[in-house]
């Protein structure tokens, strides 16, 4: 259980409140970029997905991985690419600030 100090850490922490030995790793079939995000937190995050959905290469029916392929291909997620540049800088900082605190 986490103390209530705890939480300031959880939005940066997610991926360590699991039960690792019971977690079952699933092969991403796509290279990582740091900078695809597919998320609809923010404005840049509606301009990547309406420049994305508008493209004649989309379809409903394309896969995940084709998705991604052609957001990468037509550099569709310059649109929203300082949001997931900016949180991997906040997370790198306080995973560094909760080993500090260890």
């Amino acid at each position: 259980m986490l103390a209530k100090a705890d939480y300031a850490l959880l939005e940066t922490g997610w991926g360590r409140i699991f039960d690792w030995s019971r977690v079952l790793a699933v092969p991403f079939l796509f290279p990582e970029h740091k900078n695809l995000r597919f998320t609809l937190d923010y404005d840049d995050d509606y301009a990547f997905f309406g420049a994305l959905l508008e493209d004649p290469g989309y379809y409903s029916g394309l896969s995940g991985v084709d998705t991604a392929a052609l957001a990468l291909r037509k550099e569709y997620y310059k649109h929203n690419q300082q949001i997931a540049l900016d949180y991997w800088v906040t997370f790198s900082k306080n995973i560094k600030k909760e080993e500090a605190g260890k």
